[in-house]
């Protein structure tokens, strides 16, 4: 190749680097700007100006058709030497810095420096020899129509930088991989591949590089369209390089036709794309995640039903959800910039204020911050019970609060409704345990009588009677006596224990004498019913703090529950015992019919009875275990049963550790 300036005047393009085959690669512009008839970059041809790294790629990329133009020329029209043709008034070769968002990288300003500096060299030198050696201009050379000749400079005697010299062939022109041009191109940035039919030509040192190929013979049995998951580009534009050890990077292609051996190929340049930093990747995750996030949150409060007030320090509203607007009347521009008093009605203004500002200062008690209850005032001047809850905004820029605003009318309302059901609960309640009190206590008086001289009259204290028809008479007036006796005193405790007006007198009893006590009460009728008490009462079982007289008769009701629904011959096994846990219980069971889980709650309510009795005759006032159970609570002690048809039941009585002594 030979560097020349051209004829062109002030204004025009400047020298270019020149091929025998006609080509051109210009590498730099004028001060003065593009020329008119200069043709567009996108066209393929020189740039106006070379300002970035664009202009300077395709700078590149035109040297090196060049170069490649220069092994392709046929070997009688091989040039040996350099010349440089000047004309006169022709602009100094200047560098247009590039634009500092578009800069060169590193090694691609170091190697175009050195293209620069190698042109630089050779024109010193070719205009010096001009100078001292070149004959006067022709008459044709006045005119324009033929460029002044100077003596030719031998190549190897131009400077070239960093030790590089053109190499003098003598005529013959080297093809090899260690030529001056192919040299050139191995030190481009800029990655070139030259191919033909698919095979590879030739690689430079970049391309090797960007692919991680050890030669051209890697390349060759890796294969050119192994490097292209959608094959090979066929016009300019990003594309995926898949390297040698399966790594997929974004490069920017370019492929166009140059001469080669003898013969054309095709040239494919190649860039990496930059790809997105991490640090800036996870800068847009974190964005695009906290919009959503803000997106949720604000999806939310719209379909909150409690109100959402954003306020500023010193009380002046934000923003409201639409919860508020429906709540008050007022819509969030009406609000917006509005200060927070203007929510609550007169009487609960100044305390609903201290509220917001004992949590804005800290000073508020934990209390508040779980809510208080104001009167709101509505925009029609209406009253709505509020509950308020007040909370800081965890923001870094803003100190913020938000107040959460509650509608408590529908539980106002509902509210009233259970304190007017539970006083009308409480008094009904009063009402029968009156009415039980009395009535007991006015019927005990001559049901004592009636018991105490159908005594006499059994005895024949003051003679006989006569008949025994009337001892029979008198026999079952004394019994009904005392039945009706035994149901008024149920009645009587049982309404006691839902006035709460029971007296117990609790002190620490043995639960195993409680049991001797009462079987020997209960024998009797066992004996008589045909049925077997059998006792387990272990003495490691520790004391309990209860009332005496109501765990007799606990006992007692179980006891003649047990005997009444067990057939004969059957058993009831009284036992004690001391829980792993630290409790103690006392358990009846027996062997019986059983019961199912509907009955045993039917048993456990006042005055209902479950027909299951073994014995004809034997009814009871379905009080036994209603009141059995209240008694247990009342000394702080648990009730259960358990039971099963055809398996007999278990009642249980238990005390928690805090009722039972240590030993």
């Amino acid at each position: 190749p030979e560097v020349a300036d051209s004829d062109a005047a002030p204004g025009e393009t400047a020298p270019a680097v020149s091929t025998t085959s006609g080509e051109q690669a210009e590498l730099f512009a004028t001060p003065e700007g593009p020329s008119a008839d200069t043709p567009s970059a996108e066209a393929g041809d020189a740039p106006d100006a070379v300002t970035g790294p664009q202009d300077l790629r395709w700078a590149t990329e035109q040297l090196a058709s060049g170069i490649i133009a220069g092994l392709n020329r046929p070997a009688g029209e091989t040039p040996s030497r350099l010349r440089v043709v000047e004309p006169e008034g022709a602009p100094r070769l200047r560098v247009v810095p590039p634009r500092e968002e578009e800069s060169l990288s590193r090694p691609e300003r170091m190697t175009f420096e050195e293209i620069a500096n190698r042109l630089g060299a050779r024109i010193t030198g070719e205009r010096s020899a001009q100078d001292s050696e070149a004959p006067p201009p022709s008459e044709a050379d006045a005119t324009g129509e033929e460029a002044a000749s100077v003596p030719e400079t031998p190549a190897q005697d131009l400077p070239l930088s960093n030790g590089l010299r053109v190499i003098e062939t003598g005529g013959a022109r080297r093809s090899d991989a260690r030529s001056p041009e192919r040299a050139t191109l191995d030190r481009l940035p800029l990655a070139i591949i030259v191919f033909r039919g698919g095979e590879a030509l030739y690689v430079n040192r970049a391309a090797l590089e960007l692919t991680h190929l050890h030669d051209l013979g890697a390349l060759k049995s890796f294969g050119i369209e192994r490097l292209f998951e959608d094959g090979l580009p066929t016009s300019a534009g990003p594309v995926t390089l898949a390297r040698s050890d399966g790594e997929r990077i974004p490069v920017a292609a370019r492929l166009q036709t140059v001469p080669w051996d003898g013969g054309t190929a095709a040239l494919l340049s190649l860039r990496e794309l930059e790809a997105p930093r991490e640090e800036t990747a996870g800068l847009d995750i974190t964005t695009r995640s906290l919009a959503a996030r803000i997106s949720e949150l604000e999806a939310l409060l719209s379909l909150a039903t409690d109100g959402v007030v954003t306020l500023e320090r010193d009380g002046t509203i934000r923003a409201v959800n639409p919860a508020v607007e429906g709540l008050f009347g007022f819509s969030a521009s009406d609000l917006a910039g509005r200060h927070y008093g203007i929510l609550f009605a007169e009487t609960d203004r100044i305390a609903a204020l201290d509220h917001l500002s004992g949590v804005i200062d800290g000073t508020a008690s934990a209390s508040v911050h779980e809510g208080r209850e104001f009167k709101g005032r509505a925009a029609n001047g209406s009253e709505v019970p509020l509950l308020i809850a007040i909370g800081r905004l965890d923001l870094d820029k803003d100190d913020l609060h938000a107040a959460v605003l509650r509608n408590m009318s529908r539980f106002k309302s509902v509210e009233a409704e259970l304190i007017e059901a539970r006083r009308t609960a409480e008094l009904a309640s009063a009402q029968k345990s009156n009415f039980l009190a009395r009535v007991s206590h006015e019927i005990r008086t001559p049901l004592n009588a009636v018991i105490g001289f159908s005594e006499v009259m059994m005895s024949e204290r003051f003679g006989p009677i006569g008949s025994q028809r009337y001892r029979d008479y008198v026999a079952d007036i004394h019994t009904t006596g005392e039945y009706i006796m035994s149901l008024v005193n149920d009645l009587l405790d049982l309404s006691k224990i839902e006035a709460g007006k029971l007296d117990l007198n609790f002190t620490e009893i043995d639960l195993n004498d409680i049991v001797q006590q009462c079987l020997a009460i209960m024998q009797p009728q066992a004996g008589q019913s045909r049925v077997i008490i059998r006792t387990s009462l272990p003495t490691s079982v520790p004391k309990v703090v209860a009332d005496a007289r109501s765990m007799r008769q606990i006992l007692l009701n179980l006891l003649s529950n047990a005997i009444k629904f067990t057939p004969e011959g059957g058993q009831v096994i009284v036992s004690t015992i001391f829980e792993p846990t630290g409790e103690v219980a006392l358990r009846v069971r027996d062997n019986g019919r059983g019961m199912t889980e509907s009955e045993m709650q039917l048993a456990l309510e006042p005055f209902r009875q479950v027909a299951t009795s073994q014995r004809e005759g034997m009814t009871g006032t379905g009080l036994g275990l209603p009141l059995t159970k209240a008694l247990s609570e009342a000394n702080r002690a648990s009730f259960s049963l358990e039971s099963a048809l055809g398996q007999g039941t278990l009642a249980r009585v238990t005390f928690p550790p805090q009722r039972v002594l240590a030993e």
